[in-house]
Formats: structure tokens, sequence, C-alpha cells
């Protein structure tokens, strides 16, 4: 998903608000397969860093990545 927040947008900001954050950019990371995952998500600092990302894939998903 990928929102443009070049103009004031309601639905951006609450989400934005709901998840702790007030500003972009903002990464988060969703997933859920058979009750596992991370169906809240997994906010991402502003700075990412590839370990960082792909332990948040690896954590949303059921595959391990990092070990294929």
């Amino acid at each position: 998903m990928q929102a443009d927040w070049t103009r004031p947008n309601e639905e951006i900001s609450g989400f934005l608000e709901r998840h702790g954050r007030y500003g972009i950019p903002f990464n988060i990371v969703f997933g859920i397969v058979f009750g596992r995952g991370a169906p809240s998500g997994i906010a991402l600092p502003e700075v990412l860093m590839p370990t960082l990302a792909l332990d948040a894939v690896d954590t949303a998903s059921t595959r391990n990545i990092v070990a294929d």
C-alpha cells in the first residue's frame, strides 16, 4: 500500500496516528497466514536498514526468508 500525503488527508492522518506516527516516511509490514504473522503490523524506523526490513518480513510471513 502506498499513500500520497501531498494533500491533507484524514484517512492517512488517522492511520499514522493509530500507529503512533505523525509524519512520513512511515513504513509498516503486515502479514497474516493461518493466524500467524503480523496482522497489526510491524512499524519500521524512519532510517531503514536491510536487516530490520528483512526481519519484519520474516516475522510477518510463515516462510523464513533470511535462512532461505
